[in-house]
């Protein structure tokens, strides 16, 4: 199918082999991206079924469909290079390409859309994404975070730990900062004053994660913060 005739194509005046459309067929006619799926292949067994598709580029693209219907799959690989370009040409730029903070940079955006990464389920496997303004430039995504504090930093999610990487949503953060962060950890209020469990654990000496475990035992938050942890008894000394 030429440009044309994608442009003047009609999904829903056109039966398939002259047969009710199934799910798959539907998307005939569809553009995800830059592809416009203009047909089906056959599919082999119970593998998923391969999609014919035009780039906006001109090049016909076979892959399968499930990606593209998912927004993993956008060109016919057209965009990536552009981008990995404009990456190029940006690193170029900047002179900062071994630097922590264009690691980390790169290291964000494997975990969202490079299924191949060992935590990609943790990240883009759970719909996370990077903002577009941080996605296609190392420059912008430096000149909001800034330079790496110190090497006990490290990128955080923040406020929303389950939220996107975006401006509004990111901070260098030392470990024990990003602790606090941890959707399991409890807020506990006590005589007026509120701090994460962590944060009373330090305060009144006790060791970390005895509050979160009291409370999580059905402990009142009076007893919890204020009867003290048991010692161990000290090993009696034989002579």
């Amino acid at each position: 199918m030429n440009a044309e005739a994608a442009a003047t194509f009609n999904p829903e005046s056109t039966p398939v082999n002259g047969k009710p459309r199934t799910k798959a067929e539907s998307h005939i006619g569809e553009k995800y991206g830059r592809l416009l799926i203009s047909g089906l292949c056959d599919p082999i067994k119970n593998e998923d079924r391969v999609a014919i598709c035009l780039c906006d580029c001109g090049k016909e693209q076979r892959t399968r469909l499930a990606p593209i219907l998912a927004g993993r799959v956008k060109s016919c690989g057209c965009l990536s290079r552009e981008l990995t370009i404009d990456r190029n040409i940006s690193t170029a730029k900047h002179g900062m390409w071994k630097s922590v903070e264009f690691k980390t940079w790169g290291s964000m955006l494997a975990r969202c859309y490079n299924a191949n990464t060992q935590k990609f389920h943790l990240y883009g496997g759970r719909g996370i994404t990077v903002c577009d303004r941080w996605r296609t430039s190392f420059s912008e995504f430096f000149k909001d975070v800034g330079m790496r504090p110190s090497s006990k930093h490290s990128l955080d999610r923040f406020p929303n730990k389950d939220g996107n990487y975006e401006p509004e949503n990111c901070r260098w953060a030392t470990d024990e900062e990003q602790n606090r962060n941890r959707s399991v950890n409890v807020n506990v209020t006590f005589n007026g004053e509120t701090m994460c469990a962590s944060e009373w654990d330090a305060k009144l000496g006790f060791g970390h994660g005895v509050t979160s475990m009291r409370i999580g035992r059905g402990w009142t938050v009076e007893r919890a913060l204020t009867q003290k942890p048991r010692r161990s008894p000290s090993p009696k000394v034989v002579s």
